[in-house]
């Protein structure tokens, strides 16, 4: 008893030594001696290079602990090294970064905005504005899409520029097809596939990685399919608008939390790609999200068993793009840190039921095969019976490079407990022995019960628990 006493009396001191540290955070308390509005518009427009006294008004900033300007000076950092600024202030603007938050990282923009995701500072008032106006020099389409206000708990300063102009990566618009009997695709090709009522598309996984967003109809509705090789997603959206129109999905050139970003064409409203939440824009505030549709990443010879009459947008010529990247442990964008359950670039299988979210480490899932679980309160079933996918590229040096773009998984609302892998991979078996069918929008019992899909994706688990909210993980 008294070591367990002694235990609780360790546990509560580094507790309360933690909620004392945090308490003294100096960024997290508003600045000593904050600008008052009018410095601060005056601030915005020195640093923006429209102002003579940078000196004075680096020394006001240093002064007061105003905090709220390390965002400015990032931008700043970034775009003298992209050659926007001529760079005469540029070391103290460094030294007033370092004086300002007690770090030494100097001109390593990466590092910085890494360390700016795991803080709880919050730029000064106008800065949206400001880097939208830098972003414009790159191309002024960037500008108009950083121009909107911001959903709940989104920082414009996480927006990076890709090093791509607005759709540089083209989408594509309602591409041509052929008949599954057609194509000249080896089985061992890695698709995503996609239904919508009784029609059947595949999207090979190297056409996505060179458009990334594919706008296309389905059983004669409106979809946007997109993959995001930064953070190993692939995912499809509805995109019917109100009084039967169409919203058309392109590739805004920006990245959040390494995340690529989708544009609405017609609002100029800013997605992510993993979820499909509305980040700036018209709807951001409000919460808005695109509905995500169910997919499956699999192979071209096991879409093709499960539906012989698909359809297929053939992938052209061209090499892997990430398959460097994919092979690899690194990131290319800042990212704030994983949670250290899993290594960053684990893939996970994410959902979102309600307002809750739950990842799936992928290798345990796969070992599982048929797992009931739950997602809050809301009991799911997920189905990995087909085992891991694999892919293969040539690197520029004429190696080999290995990966795996994830796993044909699929989940559906429960409450199905008790049943396990039965005798195909569409096939589950309950305990009294009946077949229940692995389908496209439902799994369905041996006396006709359903039990709906529910729209998962693939993702790297420093996306998913960066982008996903408060998530918890399997296992």
């Amino acid at each position: 008893m008294r070591a367990k006493g002694r235990a609780l009396l360790l546990a509560a001191a580094i507790a309360a030594a933690a909620c004392t540290a945090a308490e003294e955070d100096p960024l997290a308390r508003p600045p000593a001696d904050p600008l008052d509005a009018a410095e601060v518009a005056e601030a915005h427009v020195v640093l923006a290079g429209a102002g003579a006294d940078v000196p004075a008004t680096l020394e006001r900033i240093i002064r007061g602990g105003d905090h709220r300007f390390v965002a400015p000076l990032l931008e700043n950092l970034r775009a003298t090294q992209l050659g926007l600024r001529d760079g005469a202030h540029y070391n103290a603007e460094v030294v007033a970064l370092e004086r300002l938050t007690g770090e030494a990282f100097g001109s390593d923009w990466l590092r910085w905005v890494g360390w700016y995701a795991a803080t709880p500072l919050v730029a000064a008032p106008g800065f949206g504005a400001q880097k939208a106006a830098l972003f414009a020099r790159i191309d002024p389409r960037l500008g108009a899409l950083l121009e909107g206000d911001p959903a709940e708990g989104v920082r414009v300063e996480e927006i990076v520029w890709s090093g791509n102009a607005v759709d540089q990566v083209e989408p594509l618009l309602d591409p041509p097809r052929v008949a599954a009997a057609e194509a000249a695709v080896p089985d061992e090709e890695i698709v995503v596939g996609v239904t919508r009522g009784d029609e059947a598309v595949a999207y090979p996984l190297r056409l996505l990685e060179r458009h990334e967003v594919v706008n296309d109809r389905i059983g004669g509705q409106p979809v946007a399919v997109v993959h995001c090789a930064l953070c190993g997603s692939a995912t499809a959206f509805a995109t019917g608008a109100p009084g039967g129109g169409r919203r058309r999905l392109g590739n805004a050139g920006l990245v959040y939390r390494s995340v690529r970003l989708l544009y609405d064409l017609e609002s100029l409203t800013l997605y992510d790609e993993l979820t499909g939440r509305a980040l700036l824009g018209a709807g951001a505030a409000a919460g808005a999200r695109l509905e995500r549709l169910p997919v499956s990443v699999t192979t071209w010879a096991a879409w093709r068993g499960r539906h012989p009459v698909t359809g297929l947008v053939a992938p052209g010529e061209g090499p892997r793009l990430y398959a460097g990247y994919q092979a690899s442990e690194e990131t290319i964008f800042p990212v704030p840190p994983a949670p250290a359950e899993l290594p960053p670039k684990d893939l996970v299988f994410g959902l979102e039921v309600g307002l809750r979210a739950r990842a799936f480490a992928l290798a345990p899932l796969l070992e599982a095969r048929v797992l009931a679980d739950a997602v809050g309160d809301r009991p799911v079933l997920l189905v990995a019976t087909r085992g891991e996918l694999h892919a293969l590229a040539r690197s520029a040096r004429g190696g080999e490079l290995h990966w795996s773009p994830g796993a044909e998984v699929r989940a559906y609302a429960g409450p199905a407990v008790g049943l396990v892998a039965g005798p195909d991979p569409d096939a589950l078996r309950d305990a009294e022995g009946g077949i229940w069918r692995v389908d496209e929008d439902a799994l369905v019992g041996p006396s006709g019960e359903r039990h709906a899909r529910l729209p998962g994706t693939l993702a790297y688990w420093f996306a998913w628990a960066a982008l996903s909210g408060e998530t918890t993980l399997w296992p």
